[in-house]
């Protein structure tokens, strides 16, 4: 829901799972028709491999985030 409310009202929202086919259902699901956009990456937070390069794909088209929610739990 989040993702969406702030993708619908212009922003650009970056989602991160594990599951690449998932992203790509809600990037397409809820990005149609929008002032904003989603942009799916996929990622494994438990890796810090991963968490690397996550924050090389971001910080190389972004200066800086303005929200950042981590919703990942275990």
């Amino acid at each position: 829901m989040m993702t969406q409310a702030l993708a619908v009202n212009g922003a650009k929202v970056y989602i991160v799972g594990r599951t690449g086919e998932k992203l790509d259902t809600v990037a397409k699901t809820y990005g149609q028709d929008i002032r904003g956009e989603i942009v799916p990456i996929q990622a494994d937070i438990t890796s810090k491999d991963d968490i690397a390069n996550l924050y090389k794909q971001i910080s190389e088209k972004e200066e800086h985030l303005d929200i950042l929610v981590n919703n990942a739990g275990k």
